[in-house]
């Protein structure tokens, strides 16, 4: 008879030990359950609810599309790395449009349709990624960045897909004959050089400065919408200076500007406006 007697003060030992020691203790929590009869500290404890696996798998791309794939998570400048993301995008996009011989018109067309696509799932991953880190305009979203330096790059298409073509590989060299381009010369490419960190630079100050509209859009629109549109804006003003520049200073530094010239053959102002402004105007 002398088990019950033990067992009984082992509970009422274990019973009275208070505060968080007693809350945050397996056994006691156990135990004073199953002797008190409380459901859900013992016993018929209910389980979680389950997360859609569809919900955690729109989450985790949309987070890497606001990231711009693991640019935001560089320390110190995660803005300055989304827009060095977007630069090698650029030079991706020219790259891909020199190696599929695309030329004139057609490039315009594929890159204005790039912009509109990156703008579009910018604007729900960054909506998304906001409630996903808790602040506004968090710095580790940098899709932001790498649309705006896009559309501060516009002035530079020609010169880029030209670039490309002279840099392709050798069995690409017939498409560049039949376009009668001659290949860039170095000093073409330095020169070139120069003017996207030019376009760099002019996109990351207007960014951070955020003078008129760049400041309103910033600002006065919320959500996604909010943190696309004042880069959107500080893209265009970077591209109004850099095409400013380009024409008054950069030019004159190329070997043949004809060349490159000609990789607007047949292209028309609404080319490049009905890629770009259409698609902005739609989703704005």
């Amino acid at each position: 008879m002398g088990f019950p007697i033990e067992f009984n003060l082992n509970i009422d030992s274990l019973s009275g030990i208070q505060g968080d020691d007693h809350a945050s203790n397996p056994v006691t929590s156990v135990v004073s359950g199953v002797v008190s009869g409380r459901e859900g500290e013992a016993g018929n404890h209910e389980e979680p609810a389950s997360v859609s696996p569809v919900v955690l798998s729109t989450g985790r791309w949309s987070r890497w599309i606001a990231i711009a794939g693991g640019f935001g998570y560089v320390p110190l400048a995660p803005g300055t790395a989304g827009s060095f993301a977007g630069v090698l995008l650029f030079g991706l996009m020219a790259f891909f449009g020199a190696w599929m011989g695309v030329v004139g018109s057609s490039f315009f067309w594929f890159y204005g349709l790039a912009v509109v696509v990156v703008l579009l799932l910018g604007i729900y991953a960054a909506g998304r990624a906001e409630i996903d880190f808790g602040q506004r305009d968090d710095g580790r979203i940098v899709i932001d960045e790498v649309l705006g330096q896009l559309i501060t790059l516009v002035p530079l298409l020609p010169v880029a897909l030209w670039m490309a073509q002279s840099m392709a590989s050798p069995s690409l060299q017939p498409i560049r004959d039949s376009m009668g381009h001659p290949v860039a010369s170095q000093a073409d490419m330095i020169v070139f050089f120069l003017e996207v960190v030019t376009g760099f630079v002019l996109f990351r100050l207007f960014d951070v400065w955020k003078p008129g509209a760049i400041g309103w859009a910033e600002r006065r629109l919320g959500g996604g919408l909010g943190v696309m549109a004042d880069d959107v804006m500080a893209g265009l003003y970077a591209a109004v200076c850099l095409f400013g520049l380009r024409a008054s200073v950069f030019e004159g530094f190329y070997s043949n500007p004809a060349t490159w010239l000609g990789t607007l053959s047949g292209v028309k102002p609404i080319d490049l406006g009905a890629g770009i402004g259409v698609g902005i105007g739609v989703s704005l």
